[in-house]
């Protein structure tokens, strides 16, 4: 049969542009015995079919398939053919998601990688889609299939089960498919339910959302290493009545809120990171033993480090960074006890204020570090309290409404600076016996909560 030709050199998927139609294209083949090509189409792993009776020509370098099958992952293959009728190896496109409705499980391989979106892709109740550490998708500029409730922008909508294991050195990401860098780009990932099961997605990586790069609705999710950068606004959760217990978040660059909590059980966040984000937390309770507890965390924000209507929260071993607005604003809390600030470092043009409620705030360092803060600590409520162990220091008034009591200062605390700015304490930082213990005040001291 003579020797094996040599395959095209490229193949690629054009954006999916009418229903059921994919635009294949390839750059021909360079060696002389090749006489025709071989076009394959393979849905969701499945076998490879054969698209063409006869080799097609070498003079076309494109085939539009109008019997793609819609709600399939769908790649496509080229070989080229020498006149023996010898095949060379098939070279295989990127997949891509036909528009329509999941309907089947399926799991996406690294292999199987990059995979692009054009339209929305809905996983219907009952449908599982796994997809594997290393996945890559591409999510093109426009929704082009107009369809679900953003008609402009692709989004995932699930009903049934996601399930993203990405890893550290592999993770699950979401990219734009033109690299155009928009907030707005895409609709991000909607979980509306967790009937048939419980979506969870670990070490995933999405950019360029409006109105939020994961919106859960459901009523339980896991979440674990989920990093969101350059969108609108970055994670919602409502409505959940199972506990998260969610580490390892980073959000960078937001134009709003970096997450958004309304009316869940209990949320545990832990080991987060939040930069360059407009609001880093704001919580909407509604009952009274709804629960958040943030640990461990760091946060970089222009207007708000944390702000909204508290049930029963704890904040321990918080740094909040927010040198022309506000560290924490409470706008009222729901529950007579069970809220605590403790052994957190505010660095703000405002530190705390608590519009109304009741706030335990104890071994914190609430500063402005240039010295040009407004206020330290301010309680509008009919309570006159007084808040123990807190260092405040650099605001114009640093207690209002309220006053320190047992062991609250007013010093230098001493960080030890440098660019990036260390807020750890010097080594001959008086706050460094300074908590209700004799022992380090603020981020790094140990919180017995």
């Amino acid at each position: 049969l003579g020797t094996k030709p040599t395959p095209p050199v490229g193949i690629s998927l054009e954006p999916i542009s009418q229903a059921n139609t994919v635009e294949i294209t390839w750059e021909p083949a360079t060696a002389t015995s090749v006489v025709g090509y071989n076009l394959y189409r393979r849905e969701n792993g499945g076998d490879w079919l054969r698209l063409n009776e006869t080799p097609l020509s070498t003079h076309l370098s494109s085939y539009e398939d109008t019997g793609a099958t819609a709600g399939m992952f769908t790649d496509y293959a080229i070989t080229a053919v020498n006149q023996f009728t010898g095949e060379s190896f098939k070279l295989i496109s990127e997949k891509v998601f036909v528009p329509g409705i999941l309907n089947t499980n399926i799991s996406i391989t690294r292999l199987e990688s990059p995979v692009k979106l054009n339209s929305d892709l809905i996983i219907p109740a009952g449908i599982v889609l796994e997809v594997e550490s290393g996945v890559e998708f591409l999510i093109g500029e426009k929704d082009l299939a107009a369809s679900g409730l953003d008609e402009e922008r692709v989004e995932i909508v699930v009903s049934g089960r996601l399930i993203m294991n990405g890893t550290e050195a592999a993770p699950v990401k979401f990219r734009p498919l033109n690299g155009s860098g928009r907030r707005d780009h895409w609709a991000g990932i909607r979980i509306l339910s967790s009937d048939t099961g419980i979506s969870s997605l670990a070490h995933v990586e999405i950019a360029g959302c409006y109105p939020y790069a994961l919106n859960i609705e459901a009523r339980r999710a896991a979440l674990d290493s989920i990093s969101v950068a350059y969108s609108n606004s970055g994670i919602r959760l409502a409505g959940l009545r199972e506990e998260l217990d969610f580490n390892n978040y980073m959000a960078s660059e937001i134009e709003n809120t970096a997450l958004k909590i309304e009316e869940c059980r209990k949320i545990v966040l832990s080991q987060a990171e939040f930069d360059q984000v407009n609001t880093g937390i704001e919580v909407s309770a509604a009952n009274a033993d709804e629960k958040l507890l943030l640990d461990n965390t760091d946060m970089y924000c222009r207007s708000y480090g944390i702000k909204g209507i508290f049930a029963q929260s704890v904040l321990k071993n918080v740094l909040i960074v927010s040198e022309k607005g506000t560290g924490l604003y409470v706008d009222s809390t729901l529950h007579s006890n069970g809220n605590y600030v403790d052994h957190c470092t505010i660095d703000a043009y405002n530190g705390i204020e608590l519009a109304s409620g009741s706030v335990e705030i104890i071994n914190n360092i609430v500063v402005n570090r240039n010295q040009m803060g407004n206020k330290g600590i301010v309680n509008s409520s009919v309570l006159t309290p007084v808040y123990e162990f807190n260092n405040v220091y650099g605001f114009d008034a640093a207690y209002e409404g309220c006053g320190p009591g047992i062991g609250g200062i007013e010093a230098d605390p001493y960080f030890v600076g440098g660019n990036p700015y260390d807020y750890h304490l010097r080594s001959d930082s008086s706050l460094n016996l300074q908590d209700e213990n004799g022992a380090e005040m603020g981020r790094y001291g140990v919180s017995e909560l």
